[in-house]
């Protein structure tokens, strides 16, 4: 059949295009090709076992009319994906994404954290310079953005970058205020997490401990995520020494879910060494 064009309808904010032709199955071949994801959804005669398929419905891009749910949701899907699940095509998309993002061309201002935070993964100190300069040239100006990507900084597994994150603490790039944040991210940083325990150590009675009280519990909570063994020794050895009056109740309840943390993550290793 000739070329053509399927007609649009919008409804519920979506716009909906039917495919009746040949030429416009190709064209629409060719688009999804082109998808990082596609998402599929089957249309039949009824909803009882004995329904026929008429038809089926794809997207690949979200609609208008998503709820405030979808657009908070989205963004941990992609971080559980590509973070945890380590999904090659999700990482891959991230990565193309938050590179066009910093070259200029803007991305969903909604995926842009959860992006960041994927590419940072596998990210070497290149692009963790990138995410600071972009911290740098944010900084009291567009605060979402910064937010964006100093919250990524600690997700980096390379050494390099690492580095340059716990250097970031110290030359004021990181402001007090952001403390918690950085030390949360980097404490369950399996590949890092040592040398941001080391660091926090190193500057917390110079640093941390004479902060508002508020900000120097968050940064005593995040030692909740140290569960190996070895590490949730040290850091129980180290609230227990934290002479804050006004800490003692964090104190105690971060040293609770070491020990609760550190027999589960025990409890997990010895299930998984049994199914091999």
């Amino acid at each position: 059949s000739p070329a053509s064009t399927p007609a649009v309808v919008t409804s519920g904010g979506g716009d909906y295009r039917a495919i009746t032709t040949r030429s416009e199955l190709a064209a629409l071949a060719a688009t999804l090709r082109a998808q990082p994801i596609v998402s599929v959804d089957t249309e039949t005669t009824g909803l009882g076992r004995d329904a026929r398929l008429c038809g089926l419905c794809l997207a690949w891009e979200p609609g208008a009319s998503d709820s405030e749910e979808d657009q908070e949701l989205r963004p941990l899907a992609i971080r559980a994906l590509g973070e945890l699940a380590r999904a090659p095509d999700v990482r891959d998309e991230a990565a193309k994404r938050i590179r066009s993002h910093l070259a200029g061309e803007r991305q969903d201002r909604n995926l842009v954290a959860a992006c960041a935070a994927v590419a940072a993964t596998d990210g070497d100190a290149a692009l963790h310079g990138r995410y600071l300069a972009r911290v740098r040239e944010t900084a009291g100006r567009e605060p979402q953005e910064e937010e964006r990507f100093r919250e990524a900084l600690p997700v980096f597994r390379d050494e390099a970058a690492t580095a340059a994150t716990i250097a970031a603490v110290d030359d004021g790039t990181i402001r007090d205020q952001d403390l918690p944040g950085i030390f949360f991210e980097g404490l369950r940083n399996v590949a890092a997490r040592e040398a941001y325990w080391r660091a926090l150590r190193e500057r917390y009675a110079p640093r941390i401990a004479p902060l508002e009280g508020l900000v120097r519990n968050a940064v005593l909570s995040s030692m909740g995520q140290l569960s190996p063994p070895t590490l949730a020794r040290e850091a129980d050895t180290f609230l227990a020494a934290v002479a804050e009056p006004e800490s003692r109740e964090v104190v105690a309840r971060t040293r609770e879910s070491l020990r609760l943390h550190s027999r589960a993550a025990q409890r997990i290793r010895e299930e998984l060494a049994a199914l091999r």
